[in-house]
This record gives C-alpha cells, sequence and structure tokens, in this order.
C-alpha cells in the first residue's frame, strides 16, 4: 500500500507543481503551502513505509507504531487526494462559467 502510495503522491506532486508554475502569476505563498504540504505527505508515506520494511527485516520495531505510522499516512493521502478534488471542482466550475 505505501509503495503505490508514494507512487500516487509523486504524481500528484508533480502535477501540482506543473499547475502551480502554470499560475505563478497568482500568489507565491499558495505555491510554498501546497509545495510543503505534498512534501510533508511524501514525508509521512516515506516514513510508514520505512517503519514497515524494518517490521518486514525483523528489526525492533514495536506494532504499534507500525500501525500509527500506517494510518498517519492513509489519512495524510487521503486529505491530499480530497483537497486535490475540490481545488479541481472549483477549477471545473469557473471554467463552466460564461463571461
Amino acid at each position: 500500500m505505501t509503495v503505490e502510495a508514494i507512487g500516487v503522491v509523486d504524481a500528484i506532486q508533480s502535477s501540482l507543481r506543473s499547475e502551480v508554475i502554470a499560475t505563478k502569476p497568482i500568489q507565491a505563498d499558495f505555491e510554498s503551502l501546497i509545495i510543503n504540504k505534498v512534501d510533508n505527505i511524501n514525508e509521512s508515506l516515506a516514513a510508514a513505509d520505512k517503519v514497515l520494511q524494518d517490521l518486514a527485516l525483523n528489526k525492533p520495531v514495536n506494532a504499534h507504531d507500525v500501525m500509527l505510522a500506517m494510518q498517519q499516512a492513509k489519512s495524510d493521502l487521503r486529505m491530499a487526494v480530497e483537497v486535490r478534488n475540490k481545488l479541481l471542482e472549483g477549477y471545473q466550475e469557473i471554467m463552466r462559467m460564461q463571461v
């Protein structure tokens, strides 16, 4: 789950960066906010993957910590997907407006 999720986050991150670069005149603070949040999500997924690998390699890892890291990564990814969906809905609504 986490390896696939990291791929999804990378795709979202590259998509967001290209969209943010395309709309540069809007506001630089929004760009940095989005990039920071995507980086945080990526770090969360990488941490969950690392803990899961440590567990698979029979290193001393608490199962509770593994589950917490996995749930945190899962909730972060779901939040990112929902934010992306809302942004796309807003963009589509603006595009449907007649000028």
